[in-house]
């Protein structure tokens, strides 16, 4: 769709600008004659500027409507997004931006539908009739171009106003992290601190998902940690309007308890991949943090495989679903490998899990159905 549309808004530009040269050649040859009295040729003059409005203006208004709509479209995802996740200022600007493509859309249908009715007219009549049909659509459309314009520059100046308060409010954690720099634009925002604070704080976000130990304590024998997801609301996963498919984000897990390969013993030993996802997901938590998602969880206690050996890695794979502005889901996967002696904190790994991850959703409120092996 953004090839669409760039190539509609750009056909379309090319014939509006094609379109207002000519007419303001013509018309400034209409008053000259007009001037002179020469009303032979200025009829002339009209009759071409009714072929001029005509054919260029089916293009130009035409290829206006289809670039304007998805414009329009586009802005109103936007909005959207910008009202899920709760930024009222980026709302704002959106829904300016979408006020404006929406207005510049209505005046390019309204100029296309003129047109079209002038064909219309200009087709039923013959001979001397047809003339004078040119000669008056000429004088009308001119009119109507000049007026579209007026109209069309307010909407565009709303919708590039729209825009860049959806630009200005609407920041990606890099481009938080980017202002808080002595490099910043934004004075005010600058944290002045030390360098490897900023390392620290990029280093985030560089690493979106991590595993760190959960300060309180758990039964005897278990081990609780957490996972932190940066870049995402603490009520990322809560339910909006309980429509799963509109969520701006989607959090789904995949465990395994992984007893690692033997090849001392005389019959040596592969990797041996146990399914826990149902363990992990049954004791998860959403914990109140302001500047993350963090899920508490409790590690499951080892088991014996079919070879009498306990499994004691945990490995733990993470789907995190963001919504783009075009509706669809960027999707990335993350494997993190947790052993019982795993220095903090825990970092994906480049790995390929040995079986096929089966998700299992994780939502607010955490429903018992969910959970099912």
């Amino acid at each position: 769709m953004p090839l669409v549309e760039s190539l509609s808004a750009t056909s379309s530009a090319g014939f509006v600008t094609a379109q207002g040269i000519a007419d303001t050649l013509l018309t400034a040859r209409a008053s000259a004659l007009a001037n002179n009295w020469q009303l032979g040729a200025l009829k002339g003059v009209h009759i071409r500027l009714g072929q001029l409005h005509v054919g260029l203006g089916f293009f130009g208004y035409g290829l206006g409507v289809g670039a304007y709509a998805m414009s329009t479209y586009k802005h109103g995802a936007e909005w959207l997004d910008a009202i899920k996740q709760g930024n009222a200022a980026a709302g704002a600007g959106a829904a300016m931006a979408m006020s404006g493509s929406a207005g510049l859309t209505a005046t390019s249908a309204y100029g296309f539908v003129r047109t079209y009715f002038s064909a219309i007219q200009i087709g039923s009549v013959t001979g001397e009739s047809r003339a004078q049909a040119w000669a008056t659509a000429g004088t009308r459309l001119s009119g109507l171009f000049a007026r579209l314009n007026l109209f069309g520059l307010a909407f565009t100046v709303l919708e590039l106003a729209g825009t860049w308060i959806y630009n200005h409010y609407n920041l990606s954690e890099r481009d938080k992290w980017l202002l808080s720099t002595p490099w910043t634009t934004d004075s005010p925002k600058n944290r002045k601190a030390s360098l490897t604070e900023y390392e620290a704080s990029l280093a985030k976000l560089s690493k979106p998902v991590s595993i760190t130990p959960a300060v309180e304590s758990t039964e005897a024998g278990q081990n609780s940690v957490i996972l932190n997801i940066q870049g995402w609301p603490n009520n990322a996963l809560v339910q909006r309007l309980a429509l799963s498919s509109d969520q701006p984000y989607r959090l789904s897990l995949s465990a395994w308890q992984v007893q690692l390969a033997d090849m001392s013993k005389f019959i040596p030993v592969g990797e041996v991949w146990e399914r826990c996802t149902f363990d992990v997901v049954e004791s998860v938590k959403v914990l109140d943090d302001e500047s993350c998602l963090q899920l508490q969880f409790t590690v499951p206690a080892p088991i014996k495989t079919r070879f009498g050996r306990k499994a004691d890695q945990l490995m733990l794979m993470v789907r995190l679903e963001t919504r783009q502005s075009d509706d669809q889901y960027r999707t990335d996967d993350y494997l993190l490998k947790l052993p019982p002696d795993s220095a903090f904190p825990v970092t994906p790994v480049d790995e390929t899990p040995n079986e096929e991850p089966v998700w299992r959703p994780i939502q607010q409120p955490l429903l018992a159905l969910e959970l099912y092996k």
